[in-house]
């Protein structure tokens, strides 16, 4: 893709997404606004949510915050879908998003050095974060929300705000693995991260 981008700058929308242009037509205007405005941002991002098999199975926000321990994400917190305005993040996804062709190759670059320490994780992921690592900012528009789509045997599939719910994923080092997906607002999901939280702090 970067060799097809003859740009300093671009814009990049998944073949999955449905970006909101009916309501906000300027919304490619809007993303390169954002790096305009904000001298240290690395990319600026509309938000969409994950998707599951299941149409009812309420999904995560494809922006993140992550803690770690060394290089190892140990865990990743997405948001809930009520904020409004530009927020930081620490992650995104590429669903939606604006930024420099410089800095999105050398991020790929650089994926390999800490793609064994975070299993099962969407490069998006990675690579994002590596632009925060380089010390650029992840600005997140919460006016901005783009429909997710999933092809299955049955039909299509969308994904929107109304399906959205705040979630986290904790490293599990006895399995080497992550407890992934857990949804904050799911009360018996709450035992289960203390569980996890404390039996990790003992390892």
């Amino acid at each position: 893709m970067m060799r097809l981008c003859r740009t300093e700058r671009f814009v990049l929308l998944e073949d999955d997404t449905i970006p909101p242009f009916r309501k906000f037509p300027h919304l490619v205007h809007r993303l390169l606004s954002i790096l305009d405005e904000n001298p240290l941002c690395g990319i600026s991002t509309a938000i969409e949510t994950g998707r599951s098999m299941i149409t009812f199975f309420p999904v995560r926000l494809g922006v993140h915050y992550l803690e770690r321990e060394g290089n190892r994400i140990i865990w990743r917190l997405s948001p809930g879908p009520n904020l409004s305005g530009v927020h930081k993040v620490d992650a995104c996804g590429w669903y939606c998003c604006a930024s420099y062709k410089d800095l999105w190759v050398r991020a790929i670059r650089d994926m390999s050095r800490y793609v064994e320490d975070v299993p099962r994780f969407a490069l998006d992921v990675i690579h994002t974060n590596n632009i925060r690592r380089a010390g650029y900012d992840i600005l997140a528009d919460f006016s901005l929300w783009c429909t997710h789509m999933h092809h299955t045997n049955a039909g299509i599939f969308h994904w929107g705000k109304k399906h959205a719910q705040a979630s986290i994923d904790l490293w599990i080092p006895w399995l080497n693995d992550y407890a992934q997906g857990m949804g904050l607002t799911q009360p018996h999901h709450e035992k289960l991260i203390r569980d996890i939280v404390r039996k990790r702090d003992r390892t």
